[in-house]
C-alpha cells in the first residue's frame, strides 16, 4: 500500500509552487518506508521542454477547466530548486498537515555571502545514486535525501562537525540543511517523542577531476601501457613479498616505480595521509558525547568474537554445502580450508585474553576510492 502522509505547500505570492509529499509504502511483512517526493505542475511551452528535456521526471498528464499540462518531479524545477537556496538563507520555516519544515544555514555559508547571493542556473546531476543531487554554479552542491528515516543523519552530523568543531577541510564545507519535526509531544515530558528527519544538506561546491576510483583505474591502465612497452626490455620480474605488511617496510623497486608511475605513488601516500588527519579529527572532540573516543570493554571484546565466529561458522557452513559445485582440484583446497575451523575460531580467542586498551571513534562508515574526490593534487572525502 502506498500513501501520502504529509503535505508540505512550497508559496510564492500567495500560489503554491510546489507540494512537497512524504510518501508511506507499507509492505505486507516488515517496517514501512517513507521517500520524499516534491511534485510540480507545469503547462504550455515548460510543460513540453520538461517532457523532452527530462522524460523521466513525468509523473502524470492533468486536464483541468483551466489548463492542462504535467505533474512532475519538482526536482526538475527550476524555480523550486532556487527557492531552497533562497529558504535556507532565510532561515525559513513552511508549516505541514503535521509538522514543519525548517531550512538552517552553517556556518560556513557566511551573513555577507546570504545577502549577496548569486542565484546562477542550477542543474541536475545525473549521477545514478539513491540521492537526487544538485549543483547551483560554481558555489554550492545540494544533496536531497529520497528515502527517509527518523534521527540525525550520519552524512549531516558528521560533515557539520568537522566544518564546525574541527580544522580538516578536506570535505566539502557543510553550508546548510533541511529538516522536518512532527508536532506531536510527549504528554508526560511535554518533548516530542519523533526524532527530526533530514530531508537534504547543502554543501560548499569543490571543483574536481573526478572521483579516486576513475584516477586508479587510469593509473593502472597506464601501468598496463608501460609494462607492455617495456616486456622485451626486462629482464626479471621484481617478486612481491610473501606478506602484504612486509611490502610497508620495503623500498618499492625503481623498475616497479618507474612502471606503476612515480605521481601515483605520491598520491597514494597523500591519500593515506588525509586518511589518518580524518582520523584523528573524528576523535578530536572529548566533550562532544556523538564524537568523544569510547573505550573498548571487556564485553564489547566479547560480542566482538562472538560475532566473528558467528560469521565463519555461517561462511563455513555455506562452503560445505557448495563443495559438490567446485571442480575436483578446489574441492580438495575447500576440504582443507574447512578442516582449519577450528584453528582460525582458536585466533579469535586472542580478543579475549586481554583488555584492549585502544578506543572505539566514528568512522565514515562506507570509506572507498568512489566516496573520494580527486582535485588534481589532493583528495576531499565525501558522502559519510
Amino acid at each position: 500500500k502506498v500513501g501520502i502522509v504529509e503535505n508540505v505547500p512550497v508559496e510564492r505570492e500567495g500560489s503554491s509552487l510546489t507540494q512537497m509529499l512524504f510518501i508511506e509504502v507499507r509492505y505486507t511483512e516488515g517496517l514501512p518506508d517513507t521517500y520524499f517526493l516534491p511534485l510540480s505542475f507545469s503547462s504550455g511551452d515548460e510543460a513540453q521542454r520538461i517532457m523532452k528535456e527530462s522524460p523521466q521526471a513525468v509523473i502524470a498528464r492533468l486536464r483541468t477547466e483551466d489548463a492542462q499540462g504535467i505533474i512532475y518531479d519538482g526536482v526538475y524545477n527550476e524555480e523550486f530548486r532556487k527557492n531552497i537556496l533562497l529558504m535556507l538563507r532565510r532561515k525559513h520555516i513552511i508549516r505541514g498537515l503535521q509538522g514543519y519544515i525548517t531550512f538552517y544555514p552553517g556556518e560556513s555559508f557566511k551573513d555577507d555571502e546570504r545577502e549577496h547571493l548569486h542565484l546562477e542556473k542550477s542543474q541536475v546531476l545525473k549521477a545514478e545514486q539513491s540521492n537526487t543531487s544538485f549543483l547551483y554554479g560554481k558555489e554550492f552542491f545540494f544533496k536531497l535525501y529520497r528515502r527517509l528515516d527518523e534521527g540525525m543523519n550520519p552524512d549531516v552530523e558528521i560533515e557539520r562537525f568537522l566544518t564546525e568543531k574541527t580544522s580538516f577541510i578536506n570535505i566539502p564545507p557543510f553550508a546548510g540543511a533541511i529538516e522536518y519535526k512532527r508536532d506531536n509531544v510527549s504528554i508526560d515530558f511535554g518533548e516530542s517523542i519523533y526524532q527530526p528527519i533530514v530531508i537534504g544538506m547543502l554543501q560548499g561546491f569543490v571543483p574536481n577531476q573526478g572521483d579516486a576510483w576513475g584516477y586508479t583505474l587510469d593509473s593502472v591502465r597506464g601501468y598496463f601501457d608501460r609494462v607492455l612497452s617495456k616486456r622485451y626490455e626486462m629482464e626479471e620480474i621484481p617478486k612481491v613479498p610473501s606478506r602484504f605488511l612486509d611490502m610497508a617496510s620495503r623500498e618499492i623497486p625503481l623498475l616497479l616505480q618507474e612502471l606503476i608511475g612515480g605521481i601515483y605513488l605520491e598520491m597514494s601516500t597523500l591519500l593515506g595521509r588525509r586518511t589518518g588527519e580524518l582520523h584523528l579529527a573524528l576523535s578530536s572532540d572529548s566533550e562532544d558525547p556523538n564524537f568523544a573516543p569510547e573505550p573498548f570493554s571487556l564485553l564489547y571484546q566479547r560480542s566482538l568474537f562472538q560475532s566473528m565466529e558467528s560469521l565463519t561458522k555461517r561462511v563455513f557452513e555455506l562452503l560445505k554445502k557448495n563443495l559438490k559445485n567446485l571442480r575436483e582440484g578446489q574441492r580438495d583446497e575447500a576440504n582443507r580450508i574447512l578442516n582449519l575451523k577450528k584453528e582460525i575460531i582458536d585466533r579469535f580467542r586472542a580478543l579475549l585474553n586481554k583488555k584492549i586498551s585502544a578506543m572505539k571513534i566514528r568512522i565514515h562508515g562506507d570509506y572507498h576510492l568512489g566516496q573520494i574526490l580527486y582535485t588534481g593534487n589532493d583528495f576531499i572525502i565525501i558522502d559519510f
